[in-house]
């Protein structure tokens, strides 16, 4: 997820026509945590806010290595050490600075804050700047609760009606055929399980947004998360006769990063296509590796994305006019588990109609240093 940072304009006190802030009252006074790092990656110095924000002094920090100062506790963030092991090693730099993203900073008494995190630097044998901004948790938005609330309401009440019908019949009549007692308890264990679902779906959305989530990370070949995805519904296209079509490169590398989060964000989006794909209709995913990202791209042919919600769909509980059977959490939960692995999601009606959804993991964080 990227996280915009303003950095205002700063210039000297001398020799322009359009003076801001002195530098040196700019570093001690922003809202923003500065820590100045020196080729060697040791810390030069720190702002008071840096200060607050990591828990160290300036006393402390000054000479101890960055990566110890500035803790980063989520692997989707391995770019910031990769690009500053690339600074010490003396390797090229490829850019002027790095987005900013959603981080967990870890302070020095172990506690953790959600901050913004961004990395400048101008060449390899330059000081480098880490910005930091304290973010607060993402809140539930009124639209979102309110949403939430029908569809929960719904989602809620169905399975514990036909839960305590089922339930009152069985104890009410011993003396039913053992053909309908076994009948009724299939409807109840498929209830039971739709419940289940639903309540794991939200504390893991929960978890995902407090930061409470760590990938298990290993060595992972994404064609075989994918194909192992595919086996599950294959049945269920034929059955609802929706053609599925597959383009995957051949020989992907294998990456370093959680099979499981991979494997939750290809299963949510197929399952999304199938369900809003009518009989007849297509359903095409591809899976290919670029210069920079591992593309997954699913692509159905239902009815799309109502114009504006190409963003909101991926809000906790929302549903759109065009929604069937949910609680409006797997998209969330994809977006959840990208942003976990470092990444971003995209959706849009695609030119030829039907919902189009694109996945970027950027692989070059995914591989280990």
């Amino acid at each position: 997820m990227s996280v915009p940072l303003h950095l205002p304009l700063v210039v000297d006190s001398v020799g322009t026509g359009y003076q801001s802030v002195p530098w040196l009252e700019f570093f001690a006074n922003t809202g923003l945590g500065l820590v100045v790092l020196g080729p060697d990656l040791a810390v030069q110095s720190l702002n008071p806010m840096a200060e607050q924000l990591t828990g160290w002094s300036a006393a402390d920090a000054v000479g101890q290595d960055g990566r110890t100062v500035v803790v980063i506790r989520s692997p989707r963030h391995l770019r910031l050490r990769g690009l500053l092991n690339r600074v010490r090693a003396g390797q090229a730099y490829p850019c002027q600075g790095e987005p900013g993203q959603l981080a967990r900073l870890v302070t020095r008494d172990h506690t953790e804050r959600s901050v913004g995190l961004q990395v400048l630097a101008a060449a390899p044998d330059a000081p480098v700047l880490l910005v930091l901004q304290e973010l607060p948790h993402r809140r539930l938005n009124p639209h979102c609760a309110r949403d939430f609330l029908a569809a929960a309401g719904h989602e809620l009440r169905t399975p514990l009606t036909a839960l305590r019908g089922f339930a009152d019949v069985l104890v009410k009549k011993p003396d039913l055929p053992p053909e309908t007692r076994a009948e009724f308890n299939g409807i109840i264990a498929g209830e039971v399980a739709r419940l289940s679902q639903l309540v794991d779906s939200v504390l893991e959305m929960s978890r995902l947004e407090v930061g409470a989530v760590l990938p298990k990370l290993g060595t992972v070949a994404p064609g075989a998360v994918l194909e192992a995805v595919l086996v599950r519904y294959r049945r269920l296209v034929a059955q609802k006769q929706i053609q599925l079509a597959v383009d995957l490169t051949p020989n992907l590398a294998e990456l370093w990063t959680d099979q499981s989060r991979l494997l939750r964000i290809m299963e949510e989006l197929i399952s999304n296509a199938v369900k809003f794909t009518p009989a007849g209709g297509t359903v095409k995913i591809s899976l290919n590796l670029t210069e920079q990202h591992l593309c997954f791209v699913v692509q159905d042919t239902g009815p799309g994305i109502p114009p504006g919600d190409e963003q909101r769909i991926f809000d906790q509980f929302y549903r759109g006019k065009s929604a069937v059977n949910g609680a409006g959490l797997g998209l969330s939960l994809v977006r959840g588990n990208v942003e976990l692995l470092g990444g971003m999601v995209s959706a849009a009606t695609a030119a030829t109609g039907g919902a189009r959804f694109e996945v970027l993991l950027p692989w070059e964080e995914l591989l280990p240093d």
